[in-house]
C-alpha cells in the first residue's frame, strides 16, 4: 500500500469589521498577527472584538479570544445590539458536536 503526503491549505483569518443595518452599532475584530497585513501569517489567533455604539461613541464590550476559541471569520450585527460571530470551528471540536 502506498502512502503519500497529506497536503492542506493554510487558513487565513483577517481582521474584520461589521456594522448594524441602521449604523448604530459597529464591531471590529483584530489580531496582533495581522499587524503586517491579513495574508502574511496563516491561522491567526489572539483576536479582540470591540463592540461600540456609534451614537454615543461608547465601547459597550470587548471580547478577547481564549486558547480554545475559534477565530472570527465574519461579524454580523443587529439593530438590537446583538453580534453574531461566524467562526471557523477547530477540528478538535468536531467530535464534540451533536449528531
Amino acid at each position: 500500500m502506498a502512502t503519500g503526503i497529506a497536503l492542506a491549505t493554510d487558513r487565513f483569518y483577517g481582521d474584520t469589521s461589521g456594522k448594524s443595518r441602521s449604523g448604530e452599532y459597529t464591531a471590529e475584530a483584530k489580531s496582533p498577527a495581522n499587524k503586517d497585513g491579513n495574508w502574511k501569517h496563516p491561522f491567526q489567533e489572539d483576536f479582540t472584538i470591540t463592540f461600540k455604539n456609534t451614537k454615543s461613541g461608547k465601547t459597550l464590550w470587548t471580547w478577547h479570544q481564549q486558547k480554545d476559541d475559534a477565530s472570527p471569520v465574519d461579524l454580523i450585527l443587529t439593530d438590537d445590539g446583538y453580534l453574531e460571530r461566524h467562526l471557523q470551528i477547530p477540528l478538535t471540536c468536531w467530535r464534540n458536536l451533536p449528531n
